[in-house]
């Protein structure tokens, strides 16, 4: 049986094994070239970005579903929420408050905003923190990435549980950080960076939940629960980071909110924001491998493409034979299908440069560490591929997100010196 492999701890090599998909990457050195295929008789395009890894994923798809279900995949942007009948007070409830006092806990209420010009992008975190019968603590994370810059910018610090809350007319708080309807105000001022925001923002579109079953967010498994309140949000604000102020003026970006009681073995969390021409296509997709018992699955995830007025759902537990990952800390070839074998495949090549990265350590409320390392101004390419319609193909230089956790140590890129909690 075919089998989608990433590497495990280190930079050891990208490889799809056994899979033939219609997707070429070559990656050198001193140069990244990154290419999706045109097929026949179409020159394909290229982008060319700095990196310092030697990598290869090559070969041609061959997927055969029918487009017989393809509704059932692709549905207007409209009220329902594509689909997931999220009601209003779901898309933004905090969980911790409901969480049994015995129990550990997690969650992450967290922003990405990016440039339109591409090259600047900043990503905050509202995080609660709770051991096994412990105080949860609450704490504020920013990251800010500027192209001109030698390396991101970040700041974290932590405050006691008396500083923590969700009270009327907002979702959360952390002393006087604050993530509300409409706004998010905060600081994070520390030895190594002081980081300060004042941002306002709207969204249109309706919530997306990356689990495609509603029962899904009450059990026990998966672990970590994630869902896209605000997918499609526009930010207007300052942030300042050591006296360097971003102007926000109509940057697009996302609002998350992810909770649980355990981090996924690995994650991946590639999001694209901004893409040449296409200022109301985004993408976003969670993908995680699990660790049960002795055993880690082969890699699970859902996503949306949001492109032509549409939202396409990708992957799903029911498509896991046909999602196919190549991945590691700096860069990710993804080939995804439409769910319910609509016919639809998304495929997308994602490089973040080590000089592009930030690492932070990410810590279970049992204990064990996990290691983050994130670009919010990567590279992204994508082909999008619909039964009866032309391959569509989107560009982000230097406009996309992309997140690679894991249990290993990255090599590279220097660990922030903040614990977690």
């Amino acid at each position: 049986m075919a089998t989608a492999t990433g590497p495990e701890p280190g930079r050891s090599g990208l490889s799809l094994v056994g899979i033939r998909i219609h997707l070429s990457v070559g990656l050198s050195v001193r140069r990244t070239v990154i290419r999706l295929d045109a097929g026949p008789g179409a020159p394909p395009p290229a982008a060319t970005v700095d990196a310092d890894v030697h990598r290869q994923v090559s070969g041609r798809s061959q997927d055969g579903d029918a487009a017989r279900s393809r509704a059932q995949a692709v549905c207007p942007v409209d009220a329902r929420g594509g689909g997931t009948g999220v009601t209003e007070l779901d898309r933004t409830r905090v969980r911790f408050p409901e969480v049994p006092a015995a129990a550990g806990h997690y969650e992450s209420m967290f922003l990405t905003l990016s440039d339109p010009d591409g090259g600047r992008a900043v990503w905050i975190r509202y995080t609660v923190h709770r051991a096994p019968g412990g105080t949860a603590v609450g704490s504020l994370w920013c990251t800010a990435f500027d192209r001109a810059w030698p390396a991101p910018r970040a700041a974290k610090v932590t405050l006691p549980a008396a500083e923590l809350g969700a009270g009327p007319g907002e979702y959360l708080h952390i002393g006087s950080a604050v993530i509300a309807p409409g706004r998010v105000t905060g600081a994070a001022v520390t030895g190594q960076c002081a980081a300060r925001w004042e941002l306002a923002f709207t969204a249109a579109e309706p919530p997306f939940d990356h689990l495609p079953r509603s029962w899904m967010y009450g059990a026990r498994l998966p672990r970590t629960k994630t869902r896209s309140p605000y997918p499609a949000a526009r930010f207007t604000g300052t942030v300042t980071v050591d006296g360097a102020v971003f102007e926000v003026a109509d940057w697009p970006g996302t609002i998350g909110h992810n909770w649980g009681s355990e981090h996924a073995q690995r994650w991946i969390w590639l999001r694209g924001s901004v893409f040449t021409g296409e200022r109301d296509s985004w993408l976003e997709v969670v993908l995680g491998r699990l660790r049960l018992g002795p055993t880690t699955t082969p890699w699970l995830g859902n996503g949306v493409l949001r492109v032509g007025g549409e939202r396409i759902r990708l992957a799903g537990l029911g498509r896991t034979l046909a999602t196919r990952v190549a991945a590691d800390r700096f860069q990710a070839a993804l080939r995804l299908p439409g769910a319910h074998r609509s016919g639809v495949e998304v495929t997308a090549v994602v490089s973040a440069p080590p000089e592009r990265t930030v690492a932070w350590i990410y810590r279970d409320p049992a204990g064990s560490s996990h290691y983050t390392t994130h670009c919010a101004i990567a590279d992204l390419e994508v082909r999008v591929r619909r039964p009866g319609r032309p391959d569509l193909r989107l560009h982000s230089a230097n406009g996309a997100s992309y997140e690679y956790g894991g249990p290993d140590l990255p090599a590279g890129v220097a660990l922030q010196p903040f614990p977690d909690p």
